[in-house]
């Protein structure tokens, strides 16, 4: 699924948009840009939408559908909101092949999470306006960020 993947070193690669599992290479690491942090898109004053989810690793098998709805959603609104995937594990990379490696990212606890996907709306202000457990369709998200434009 990936639209633009350019070579920025010996392994590394740079994309706009995520893999699925059966994608990845063993020892190669991907970054994704444009980079933001939630702490950069909450100060930016516009909504933002935040979906941690693990595509390639993700034991409910609706972590890629649902990045893929984010994905439609940020191509739809795209300076109009800030749109962040997390990624569930610190260590992707060094899962493929060997699950039981994988260690949880420290954000989850700090969002009090504990299974995946979960996706925030939040408003302009950085409030979650907006949680959904599990997979949420794309008319109930985009019903959710719009009306964050007003907040």
């Amino acid at each position: 699924m990936v639209v633009e993947r350019k070579e920025v070193g010996p392994g590394r690669y740079r994309e706009s948009y995520g893999r699925y599992f059966e994608d990845f290479q063993i020892g190669d690491i991907y970054e994704h840009r444009p980079g933001r942090t939630i702490t950069e898109a909450v100060s930016s004053g516009l909504p933002t939408i935040v979906t941690f989810s693990t595509p390639g690793f993700c034991q409910t098998a609706t972590c890629g559908p649902q990045l893929d709805v984010v994905t439609r959603l940020k191509n739809r609104h795209r300076g109009n909101a800030n749109f962040i995937h997390v990624e569930v594990f610190d260590n992707p990379n060094e899962m493929v092949g060997n699950f039981d490696v994988g260690r949880v990212s420290k954000i989850m606890g700090e969002w009090g999470l504990s299974s995946e996907p979960w996706t925030f709306v939040l408003d302009r202000f950085g409030r979650v306006a907006w949680k959904f457990e599990a997979f949420v369709t794309e008319a109930e998200l985009e019903s959710a960020l719009k009306t964050t434009f007003g907040s």
